[in-house]
């Protein structure tokens, strides 16, 4: 029997979007409920500052991925002590996707998110309706974002998100 592969969940989105502070939040929360999470982070240059906030949120380590190098499935090999990894960035890998956006602008990008995108988290003025049928989150919905990944991610509930 294989041994399973340690799940990837990427948050994806502009500069500005909220993605490092969802994705180091979505940290601790994993943390929080006993977890082992790798943190790894798209950059082109590792960052004191980034590594402190995720270190914080109880990441057992941070990783920098070069953004240049066009990271993709493989270009990290979590070890297996790993129960999850949280991707800041990483959009270009083939891992799940939870696009963050603030903006009307932004949210008109959600289009150009590579596949497999499986939710979006916004801020409250936004509508949860959606035309691609994906399950919207408000920023202060962190809990039932959490239970929903974890439910479908960790314990291998992969039926669709309702």
């Amino acid at each position: 029997m294989s041994e399973k592969e340690t799940p990837v969940i990427a948050f994806v989105g502009h500069p500005d979007s909220g993605k490092t502070t969802l994705a180091s939040q979505v940290t601790r929360y994993f943390h929080n409920r006993g977890l082992e999470v790798l943190s790894v982070v798209e950059a082109d240059a590792e960052d004191d500052a980034i590594r402190e906030k995720f270190a914080i949120a109880g990441a057992a380590e941070v990783r920098f991925v070069a953004g240049s190098e066009g990271p993709a499935d493989g270009a990290f090999d979590p070890d297996r002590r790993f129960d999850v990894v949280v991707a800041d960035g990483m959009i270009r890998s083939g891992a799940p996707k939870v696009f963050v956006f603030r903006t009307e602008e932004q949210a008109a990008l959600l289009t150009d998110a590579l596949a497999p995108v499986v939710a979006a988290v916004t801020k409250g003025s936004f509508s949860k309706d959606n035309d691609a049928g994906l399950p919207v989150y408000y920023f202060h919905e962190l809990d039932d974002l959490v239970d929903e990944l974890e439910r479908r991610f960790l314990r291998g509930d992969s039926s669709d998100i309702v």
